[in-house]
């Protein structure tokens, strides 16, 4: 039985230039893996908190030495020689050392890279992929498959130009259409975006995630932008392709309401539902993320009720990886779908436990990135290992975006190979 043989940190950065973790793990045979940290920006950081250096001085305080000397100095030693199949008695240790609710003593970037790198090095000490590692694991599906992919290609919220009050607006192949032609499909969309907006004089630069920042009046200005583009296409609308988005409707309440640049007065939650409902009919959205505030839940429910059966009602913000918050929604049918990220729970195994209970539940699984993501492709094994109906890497673009992409392309590939 392989065992770890040492674990060395490293500071690197993430695509936004801005510092995170890299790790080694080293198995007893000699053989090694890395893994990288994905972090979030610190306005949407979930339950289980980032330890960053705060030394102004550097990095503008978003330096992990900190962080990396939990790792090579308290965690590396404390986990020497333990079997690296043993993903839950390490992750235990993980949090038993770092023994804080929030796991801000080591750093939950601290704990979450080394649970990484275990995954990977269990993978390996048994000759599976990470993804087949994950189902034979933990069981939670019974056929490999790949999600269906959500592109983000839009941003605006936090991620954009303070002109779209949506912070990502999403490109969603039908599910019929195989890996391939989606990623094609979504690729060439983009580009015919970038045309369409050259061809109005606008400009195309990309925010922190990748994608477009159109200088636009409304958001649903956004919609025709991309209609406009797929007419370009081979592709039909609502046949080939349907839209989503992620609204984050924290950014834009206002007290007890709503403020979109798509009304000239504030709404209420009945009447953001409403805007919701239109876009739903007229756009074929099928994904809707963080529609309300996290405190509106009633309004969850409503929209959850209305538009469930045809719409995946998705909790990101709302739920943040929060086992409690996650029962109660699940209890009081306020969504039906989690985005799951990392970087919520701050271990592998507590990640899989989020899944577990979604699944039990009927839900629908969408496995995210972060905002600070790095090239490693993880999450692309991870989404399909458990069986995740949804991966939401970003926009077809950018190295630590394509790297997903480009992992599941592979995955693809063998899934055929074995199949045949």
């Amino acid at each position: 039985m392989s065992t770890i043989r040492g674990i060395k940190a490293r500071e690197i950065l993430d695509g936004r230039g801005i510092p995170t973790i890299e790790i080694i793990l080293w198995i007893q045979d000699g053989r090694s893996v890395i893994t990288s940290v994905p972090t979030e920006l610190a306005y949407t950081q979930p339950k289980a908190k980032v330890l960053r250096d705060n030394d102004k001085q550097e990095f503008n305080g978003q330096g992990v030495k900190k962080a990396i000397k939990n790792i090579n100095e308290v965690i590396a030693p404390q986990l020497v020689g333990l079997p690296v199949i043993q993903q839950g008695q390490i992750d235990q240790a993980l949090l038993k050392i770092d023994n804080t609710a929030d796991k801000s003593k080591m750093g939950a970037n601290s704990l979450l890279g080394v649970s990484m790198a275990v995954a990977k090095a269990g993978a390996l000490s048994v000759g599976l992929p990470l993804y087949g590692y994950f189902q034979q694991k933990y069981n939670l599906t019974e056929y490999l498959h790949l999600p269906n992919c959500i592109y983000d290609l839009i941003n605006g919220g936090d991620f954009g130009n303070d002109n779209l009050d949506f912070q990502e607006f999403h490109l969603i192949p039908a599910s019929h259409i195989d890996y391939p032609n989606s990623i094609a499909m979504a690729a060439t969309i983009r580009h015919k975006i970038r045309d369409v907006i050259e061809s109005k004089g606008g400009s195309v630069c990309s925010g922190p995630l990748g994608g477009y920042l159109p200088r636009m009046n409304s958001n649903l200005d956004v919609f025709e932008l991309i209609l406009e583009a797929v007419k370009f296409t081979n592709y039909t609308f609502a046949q080939d392709i349907f839209f989503g988005f992620d609204a984050a409707a924290d950014s834009f309440a206002v007290d007890k309401n709503y403020s979109l640049r798509d009304q000239s007065d504030h709404l209420n939650s009945k009447k953001l539902l409403e805007f919701y409902e239109k876009i739903r009919n007229m756009y074929k959205a099928i994904y809707i993320e963080d529609p309300f505030m996290q405190e509106d839940e009633k309004s969850w429910q409503t929209i959850t009720e209305k538009l469930g059966d045809t719409t995946k009602i998705v909790g990101d913000i709302y739920l943040q990886g929060d086992i409690e918050k996650i029962n109660r929604a699940i209890k009081n049918k306020s969504a039906n779908s989690i985005s799951i990220k990392l970087m919520d729970r701050g271990t592998i195994s507590e990640t899989i436990h989020t899944a577990k209970i979604a699944k039990d539940a009927g839900w629908q699984i969408v496995i995210s990135q972060n905002s600070g993501e790095t090239t490693d492709d993880f999450i692309a094994d991870l989404a399909v290992g458990i069986g995740a109906d949804y991966a939401k890497f970003g926009p077809p673009n950018r190295g630590e975006r394509i790297s997903k992409y480009n992992r599941l392309i592979r995955i693809f590939e063998e899934l055929h190979q074995e199949a045949s």
